[in-house]
């Protein structure tokens, strides 16, 4: 059980360190900054968002999808592969 808890823990973790770290990198061109320094405060937030956002949208590709496994929960093989 410490080992589910420690794996949900560190999910939350990755999910809520994305935004002070990169909020600064993007935000603050002077100390931390990854933009030039004649980057608008528009385009750095907008490109700040889809940062954020592409962390989401890997989160929803890598994730399982519940029926797409070959083999279901009973074990049984769900799919089966033809020769022609």
């Amino acid at each position: 059980m410490l080992l589910i808890y420690t794996i949900v823990f560190l999910g939350f973790f990755a999910g809520a360190l994305v935004s002070p770290v990169l909020s600064p990198m993007f935000l603050h061109p002077t100390e931390h900054g990854v933009l030039p320094d004649g980057t608008s405060v528009a385009t750095r937030a907008m490109l700040l968002g889809v940062a954020m956002g592409m962390m989401r949208f890997g989160e929803f590709i890598g994730s399982p999808f519940s029926d797409s496994s070959p083999i279901g929960s009973d074990g049984e093989e769900r799919w089966r592969w033809q020769s022609s």
